[in-house]
C-alpha cells in the first residue's frame, strides 16, 4: 500500500477545499474501485490503476462538484490503495448527498493529471425507529415493540450498499446511570427481557454500516403506586369493606384477594377496573380471612406500569347475636318464658343463656343453635325482672373462624 504522506483532515467542515491545479502532465489512473476494507465499517478501501508509479491524490467530493470535502496524497512506492476513514466521509452535510471518490496523479503541490473517480456511492443512514408499546408481565419482566424503516436510498446499488437488513440496540437507563444494551444487537422489532427494578426507562436505536441511528422515543418502566386500607375486625351481616387509592396509570386493575389461614393459597374474591385514582370493594363479612389487594399490570402506550400485592390483614369477623328482647310474663297463667336468639351468620352449634345475679353472669342453660337461630323456655323464671343474655362461643362458618359474641342484654319480668 501507498504511505500517506499527509493527510488533510475536513471532517466535519461546510467549506471544503479548493482542489490545487491540475498540470495534467500524466496520465489519469483508471479503474478507480471503492468497497469496504472489512466488517468493521471503519474505511473505505479505495484500488486505482495506472500506468507507471507516481504519487496519487485521493479526494472525496459531491458528484458534480470540484470541491473535495477531505483530501490525502501518498507517496509513489507501494500497492495502489488506500483506506479512507469512513469519519472524513461521514459528514453533516452528507445524509442525502451522492459522492464519489477521485484519484490523481499529484503531490500537495497539485495535480498532474485528470481525476478518476469511483462509482457515485451515498452515505446510507439508518432510519430512527418508530416505538410501538410496551408491555410488563410479572415483577419486572418487560416486553417491548417497534417499528424499524428506511430512508429512500438515493443511490441503489452502489458498491458500498450492503443487503444486510438494518440492526436494532435495545436499551435500558436507570436515571442518570450509563445505558446499558439488552443482548446482542438484532434485526427483530421485538425483545422480551428481565428489567432491573423499575423506575427506568427503554429505548432502540438503530444501526448500519455507516452510523448509529437516533434514539427511538422513549418508554418508561415505573411501578403503581397505591394503599390499601382493610378493616381488623367486623360484624357479621355487616359489610367488609376495602377500600385505597392508586397513582400513576390512567385505570387500574385492581383484584381483592383472600386467604383462609396464613399458610393456605390465595384466591380472588372481587375485581374491577377503576379509574379516578380511587377503589373500594364491598363484600359479606361471613368469616375471618386474610385479605390483600393486587394491582395489576398495565400498559399505557410508551408507559408500562409493574403492579404489586399490598400486606396481608386478617380481618376477625364476629358474630352477631340477637333477641327478641324484654318482655313480661305472667306465671299465674303457667306462662314460662320463650325466648329466641339469632345468630349470624348461620352457624350450626350452641349458645349459652347467662343470668346476672346482681354480681356476676351465671350460667342457665345451653340452647342448641340450627341455621343460626334456637329457642328455649326460661322453666324456673322468678317473679320480678331479671336480667338475662346469651354467649356464642367461637364457631366455624364455611370452614372459617367467626368470633365469640353476646346478646344484648334482655329483661324479663315474671308477675303473679
Amino acid at each position: 500500500m501507498k504511505h500517506a504522506a499527509a493527510v488533510l483532515t475536513l471532517a466535519l467542515l461546510t467549506v471544503g477545499l479548493t482542489a490545487p491545479t491540475a498540470t495534467a502532465a500524466d496520465s489519469a489512473p483508471t479503474d478507480v474501485k471503492v468497497s469496504w476494507k472489512d466488517d468493521t465499517f471503519q474505511f473505505i478501501h479505495v484500488t486505482w490503476s495506472e500506468d507507471a508509479p507516481q504519487p496519487n491524490r485521493i479526494v472525496v467530493r459531491k458528484v458534480g462538484e470540484t470541491t473535495e470535502r477531505a483530501g490525502w496524497h501518498v507517496t509513489a512506492d507501494g500497492a495502489n490503495a488506500f483506506d479512507v476513514p469512513k469519519s472524513a466521509v461521514r459528514q453533516g452535510s452528507t445524509v442525502k448527498d451522492v459522492l464519489e471518490i477521485g484519484v490523481a496523479a499529484g503531490t500537495e503541490a497539485g495535480e498532474t493529471s485528470p481525476v478518476a473517480v469511483s462509482a457515485a456511492f451515498d452515505i446510507h443512514y439508518p432510519a430512527q425507529p418508530l416505538f410501538e408499546d410496551m408491555w410488563p408481565a410479572g415483577t419486572n419482566t418487560l416486553t417491548a415493540r417497534w417499528y424499524g424503516w428506511n430512508y429512500q436510498d438515493p443511490n441503489p446499488g452502489d458498491p458500498l450498499d450492503r443487503a444486510d437488513p438494518v440492526t436494532f440496540n435495545p436499551t435500558y437507563q436507570i436515571g442518570s446511570a450509563a445505558p446499558v444494551l439488552i443482548g446482542k444487537p438484532t434485526t427483530e422489532t421485538t425483545v422480551f427481557f428481565a428489567g432491573p427494578k423499575p423506575p427506568y426507562d427503554f429505548y432502540v436505536w438503530s444501526e448500519n454500516e455507516w452510523a448509529r441511528g437516533v434514539d427511538s422515543a422513549r418508554g418508561h418502566a415505573r411501578t403503581t403506586a397505591f394503599t390499601a386500607s382493610v378493616p381488623s375486625w367486623v360484624v357479621a351481616g355487616t359489610s367488609t369493606v376495602v377500600s385505597g387509592t392508586y397513582a400513576g396509570p390512567s385505570t387500574a386493575r385492581v383484584t381483592l384477594q383472600a386467604r383462609n389461614s396464613a399458610t393456605s393459597a390465595w384466591y380472588a374474591v372481587a375485581g374491577s377496573d377503576f379509574s379516578g385514582s380511587k377503589y373500594r370493594f364491598a363484600i359479606p363479612s361471613q368469616g375471618t380471612r386474610q385479605y390483600r389487594v393486587a394491582i395489576g399490570n398495565r400498559s399505557d402506550g410508551l408507559t408500562a406500569w409493574y403492579g404489586g400485592y399490598s400486606a396481608a390483614v386478617t380481618t376477625t369477623v364476629q358474630q352477631k347475636v340477637t333477641t327478641d328482647g324484654s318482655r313480661t310474663v305472667h306465671r299465674y297463667y303457667g306462662e314460662a318464658p320463650q325466648m329466641y336468639v339469632y345468630v349470624s351468620p348461620a352457624i350450626e352449634g350452641a349458645a349459652a343463656m347467662q343470668r346476672w345475679n346482681g354480681k356476676v353472669w351465671v350460667f342457665v342453660q345451653n340452647v342448641n343453635l340450627r341455621n343460626g337461630w334456637g329457642r328455649n323456655a326460661i322453666s324456673r323464671a322468678s317473679l320480678g325482672s331479671t336480667t338475662y343474655r346469651y354467649y356464642v362461643p367461637n364457631h366455624l362458618y364455611g370452614g372459617n373462624l367467626v368470633a365469640a359474641a353476646y346478646s344484648p342484654n334482655f329483661v324479663i319480668t315474671v308477675q303473679p
